[in-house]
């Protein structure tokens, strides 16, 4: 059976953290949370990857929440930095709660597999 691991350092994603373990866990899948990648051939759920993530697993999904609309001091795409981009387009998926930054990603960027 797979063994999955939901990846998440910051306090801001506990809820949707909470939210994904339990609905995994009524799938019957061996789930837990974590704050700590260890190479290995779990499955990860990384969530808050464009801040936290320094470590890369495996086999891996992106929970990928930034916004793609943002900019700062008039730079824009402030969270896809190259080691971002990178992680999205190595991931087995990407998840995205928005219909225009999955449209955004797989045109600026080519990001495959993202829903």
């Amino acid at each position: 059976m797979v063994k999955i691991k939901i990846y998440s350092k910051h306090i801001v994603f506990r809820d949707i953290v909470n939210s994904l373990y339990n609905s995994i866990k009524k799938l019957n899948y061996k789930v837990s949370i974590t704050d700590n990648i260890v190479i290995s051939d779990d499955l990860y759920i990384i969530i808050g990857g464009a801040e936290f993530c320094d470590k890369i697993p495996k086999k891996y999904i992106i929970y990928q929440f930034e916004q793609t609309n943002v900019s700062y001091n008039n730079k824009s795409d402030i969270w896809f930095t190259d080691k971002y981009i990178d992680l999205l387009k190595n991931a087995k998926y990407v998840w995205d709660y928005s219909e225009s930054n999955i449209d955004y990603l797989s045109n600026k960027f080519n990001i495959k597999n993202i829903y």
